[in-house]
């Protein structure tokens, strides 16, 4: 049986890692080191929220709204490098701000050292990570598991 990661990892197709790539000008293979540490790092945080009723219950909804939607991931990479998107936040965005709070900023900038990536494209990383787990999130839950999760 495949992990919650694997199954988020799956999620990041060759069309999105061109297109993030073709967006930001960096490499793809920088692209997914940077995904390799924000996917496992939200889910953490996820997971380490879990205690906390009121934002599992906004993330539930939030989740199932998003794998709900067949273009989320597209969507989200549309809305990262679009220039319209300047001064708004999408709900993805919001529940990311949400779930890190003041060290959002600091995880940008651990995955710009890490993945060798510039600070907009470390944004774009975890303005598409956010819904890629979610989706994932939201697609384990309409299967209806009522067991734990295999991060």
């Amino acid at each position: 049986m495949a992990s919650m990661l694997e199954n988020i990892q799956t999620l990041l197709t060759p069309a999105v890692l061109s297109r993030v790539s073709g967006q930001t000008g960096e490499p793809e293979a920088s692209l997914t080191k940077g995904f390799g540490a924000v996917i496992p790092t939200i889910a953490a945080m996820v997971a380490w929220r879990s205690d906390d009723r009121g934002f599992m219950k906004d993330m539930a909804d939030l989740a199932a709204r998003t794998s709900d939607n067949p273009n989320a991931i597209a969507s989200a990479a549309e809305m990262a490098f679009s220039p319209n998107a300047t001064g708004t936040m999408g709900a993805t965005d919001r529940w990311l701000s949400d779930l890190f709070g003041s060290n959002l900023s600091g995880l940008a900038d651990s995955v710009v050292r890490y993945a060798g990536i510039r600070g907009s494209a470390a944004a774009s990383l975890l303005s598409i990570g956010a819904p890629l787990v979610l989706t994932s999130i939201g697609r384990w839950m309409r299967r209806g598991r009522s067991t734990h999760v295999q991060w």
